[in-house]
């Protein structure tokens, strides 16, 4: 299922659903309900912004996509699909940042045994180093 705009998702309406209750049962916190509404304003704003930029591209926004990084991929370029999709791939070939996406594969038992392989195709990457080349379908059925 598609949705036109993130405002549609189950996990925001549910959030709206719930800030209304708030709104009505907790009226001491009406500064802090109207701060996380305005927030939540903003992340639909930005989330809708990158779809619209670079959609066509398939790139997926995510949880692990960093809101100030994407916030400055749509400063600079809010209208170049192209330039945006360069900044993102170097956020990506970052090493840094590789390693902090690789974080939470160390808890989870199946991959603790695959991260020397990772690691390794990691270092051959940032060496420079070709990766071995792709066969193909019909290569391996010969």
């Amino acid at each position: 299922m598609s949705y036109a705009s993130a405002r549609d998702l189950p996990s925001f309406l549910e959030s709206e659903r719930q800030l209304k209750a708030l709104r009505v049962f907790a009226w001491p916190m009406r500064a802090r309900i109207k701060a996380i509404e305005r927030e939540m304003r903003e992340l639909t704003a930005t989330v809708d912004a990158f779809y619209d930029l670079l959609s066509d591209k398939h790139w997926i926004f995510h949880d692990h996509l960093a809101l100030t990084m994407v916030r400055t991929v749509l400063a600079e370029a809010p209208e170049d699909p192209d330039r945006a999709e360069t900044i993102l791939i170097g956020h990506y070939n970052n090493l840094e940042h590789q390693q902090l996406m690789l974080l939470p594969l160390r808890g989870l038992p199946a991959m603790r045994r695959r991260l020397p392989l990772v690691e390794k195709a990691q270092e051959d990457y940032f060496a420079g180093r070709p990766s071995l080349p792709r066969r193909s379908w019909t290569t391996v059925a010969a």
